[in-house]
């Protein structure tokens, strides 16, 4: 390292741009910290202030660490958080610290800044249907790829919904995930669902996924198109790296019948 180098930024080892050579640094490597820090006597560059409001969508309870009693000798109580309002009320608050991680993620992300995943290859994400191209259609899987240079084949299905407030039994129920039901159908909703062959019902595939906010589970069937999907050797496999690390373990790989 030279003599004339200065460490100004904590996070300076973690290079995302090559290292400037000329003595003027181009903005980009600006934009990674690597300038003086700012004085903490004034405000420099971009300052504001940001109001809103916060709505407690579930139950919450942050504690006071400053105000604690005793119930008993094996347990502590703890009041809601407080602070004093302008005419000196207290009134229950969240403070601003258990936000900060938050705020500071997206500071990170917009600005470039420290890296907060180290793992190498994918990360999994999902698109609104919106921004995909074409039309999208519900897939049963009949053959993947074994290696590279060969595919798998993926059959064209019908999705309907399952609603939760008519078959209850299906929300959330994962372990249901894929399992084979039969279907009556009136028009294009599901009327009633049985889990073993009955009369001129249909067979189907169950498609549940874990709590969310959502209000229907989806079964899915055999369209009225014979078409079929090429399933490629990297899709088959990019799929099983950005999904190592779901909870969910049913859903880390692509099986037959799937």
């Amino acid at each position: 390292m030279s003599e004339d180098y200065r460490f100004l930024n904590p996070y300076n080892f973690v290079r995302c741009l090559s290292p400037i050579e000329r003595e003027e640094e181009s903005p980009q490597a600006k934009l990674l910290g690597r300038c003086t820090p700012p004085p903490h006597d004034r405000y420099i560059g971009l300052t504001g202030k940001i109001d809103c409001v916060l709505e407690a969508k579930t139950p919450i309870f942050v504690s006071d660490s400053e105000f604690i009693g005793e119930k008993c000798s094996a347990h502590k109580s703890y009041r809601f958080f407080k602070l004093r309002d302008e005419n000196g009320q207290e009134k229950k608050a969240i403070p601003a610290t258990s936000l900060r991680g938050m705020l500071r993620n997206v500071f990170e992300a917009a600005t470039n800044s420290c890296f907060g995943v180290f793992e190498g290859g994918l990360l999994g994400k999902r698109e609104v249907p919106s921004k995909y191209e074409g039309e999208l259609y519900a897939g049963l899987i009949e053959r993947v790829p074994a290696k590279e240079g060969t595919q798998g084949q993926v059959k064209k299905m019908k999705a309907y919904k399952v609603p939760h407030n008519k078959f209850a039994g299906y929300k959330n129920k994962v372990n249901k995930n894929g399992k084979k039901v039969f279907v009556k159908l009136a028009g294009n909703k599901v009327e009633d669902i049985k889990e073993e062959p009955t009369g001129k019902y249909q067979e189907g595939f169950m498609k549940i996924s874990g709590p969310g906010r959502k209000r229907n589970e989806y079964v899915f069937m055999e369209s009225d198109s014979p078409e079929e999907f090429i399933l490629p050797f990297k899709v088959y496999q990019d799929y099983i790296i950005a999904n190592r690390n779901n909870r969910i373990p049913h859903t880390r790989e692509l099986k037959i019948g799937d």
